[in-house]
């Protein structure tokens, strides 16, 4: 690959990010590319590689704050991983994520998330699954819930830039009953989401009982529409998929609208976002204190300073003694472990992990 190197970009250089974008992604509308450039663009993290002056292949870090186990964190969304063709096939991929998850590493970041076009491109580097998302269709008002007039009790309406205190009040009542690892949903992050809306023709469904707030479901398409995700307690399922229905059909779709991300079970599941352990004491930290330390040795295919002995929680002092006979894990079995409620590593403690992750954040 000669003297090619990954490095960030500066505000200058990530002007070059769009071009190989609109190459690579050619799904993505202009108007959407333009929401990204304003919303997105303007405070994420690129990383690239040139060929003379020529940007050949790139990887860009959405910033996401999450909750994990009540915890909030920084975290980092991989997106737009992305290499011209006559360039593949050189190691480049690899090295864009070897240098920004070292930087982050550094940074103290715990771990970082990502929805891969194909689960074979990121395994190698340590990836795994730890959010499946409930699938499904809509369909035509009348013909869904148990309880075909459920929802018509709910009112159907268009959150605007006004109603934001409300959505994210709403959001920070349900999200930490549905799981232990979400992204935190602030102010910030639903004027981002309703701009993101808004690009694609669609926007955020506020389903309302005598004024408050019993569901929200954000979608896109003007054409062709799909349902981002429907938040809402397991008790009003019903009561929200009828007055759903119900909106749709006043809108004139004659097909059922697909549905991602619900709540709660639909008819399908699918594995959609993976994830990887970066700083292994700040991922540690998610999970709480053991009373007594827990050492053992780790292994990571990407992040050679990963590759040592960790020691988690207690105040004793490691010593050459209590090093032999130690337990050994890989980076992929200690963040599935953790972060998907995997299987322990054999001799790690019984600690329990995140109950089902809730991220839909795409972008």
């Amino acid at each position: 690959m000669g003297d090619w190197r990954p490095r960030r970009l500066s505000q200058r250089e990530k002007a070059a990010c769009r071009a190989l974008w609109e190459e690579i992604f050619t799904e993505d509308s202009g108007e959407f590319l333009d929401y990204y450039d304003r919303w997105k663009a303007a405070d994420n993290e690129c990383y690239g590689i040139f060929d003379g002056d020529r940007l050949v292949s790139m990887l860009e870090l959405n910033p996401y704050r999450l909750r994990v186990k009540g915890r909030l964190t920084e975290s980092r969304y991989v997106i737009a991983v992305a290499t011209r063709p006559e360039y593949r096939h050189r190691g480049m991929m690899k090295s864009l994520l070897a240098a920004s998850l070292e930087d982050m590493r550094k940074r103290g970041m715990p771990f970082v998330f990502l929805m891969p076009a194909s689960e074979a491109i990121y395994r190698p580097f340590g990836f795994r699954y730890f959010y499946e998302m409930h699938t499904g269709k809509l369909p035509l008002a009348g013909s869904g819930p148990e309880d075909p007039a459920a929802g018509e009790r709910l009112l159907a309406r268009t959150a605007a830039e006004e109603d934001i205190s409300r959505l994210t009040e709403f959001s920070g009542a349900v999200l930490p009953f549905l799981s232990d690892l979400y992204a935190e949903r602030d102010a910030g992050y639903y004027r981002t989401l309703l701009a993101e809306l808004a690009s694609e023709g669609g926007g955020l469904l506020m389903l309302e009982e005598a004024g408050k707030l019993r569901g929200l479901i954000p979608y896109w398409g003007e054409e062709e529409t799909e349902i981002r995700e429907i938040l809402c307690l397991p008790q009003d399922k019903e009561a929200v998929l009828g007055a759903a229905e119900r909106y749709f059909a006043r809108t004139g779709r004659k097909e059922p609208v697909p549905v991602n991300g619900a709540a709660f079970p639909m008819e399908g599941k699918k594995p959609v976002i993976m994830g990887r352990a970066v700083n292994i004491p700040a991922f540690l930290e998610l999970f709480g204190e053991q009373e007594e330390a827990v050492e053992f040795r780790l292994s990571d295919p990407l992040l050679e300073a990963n590759n040592q002995v960790f020691r988690w929680g207690g105040e004793r002092e490691l010593s050459a003694a209590s090093l032999e006979g130690i337990p050994s894990c890989t980076e992929a079995e200690l963040f599935s472990w953790l972060a998907a409620g995997g299987p322990a590593p054999e001799g790690m403690p019984e600690t329990e992990g995140c109950r089902a992750a809730f991220l839909n954040e795409i972008v």
